[in-house]
């Protein structure tokens, strides 16, 4: 089983797109295969910061996940709208 986070920091002024970009992207990647679970959270302190959490089957259904045209089509956008970002991908201890 693999977990990624993806820390988003985003521009107030751009939150609502970016929620509404991730919401495309979300209904899309939980039809993938392997795909456990695929949600964007708000960090409670902080409202800049979104925060994708997932879990998947294997790192060959992740893999997969990046090759996906979904995939292909939202991240350069989501990135046009964050400042920064920090991905961690972990696998199961």
């Amino acid at each position: 089983m693999i977990k990624v986070i993806s820390k988003n920091h985003v521009p107030a002024e751009n939150i609502e797109a970016f929620k509404a970009l991730a919401a495309k992207m979300t209904v899309e990647t939980v039809k993938e295969e392997g795909c456990i679970d695929y949600a964007l959270f708000e960090d409670e302190k902080n409202p800049n910061m979104l925060v994708f959490v997932e879990t998947w089957e294997s790192k060959a259904h992740l893999e997969a996940h990046f090759q996906a045209p979904h995939f292909k089509l939202y991240v350069p956008q989501l990135g046009e709208l964050r400042t920064d970002k920090d991905l961690m991908i972990l696998n199961l201890a």
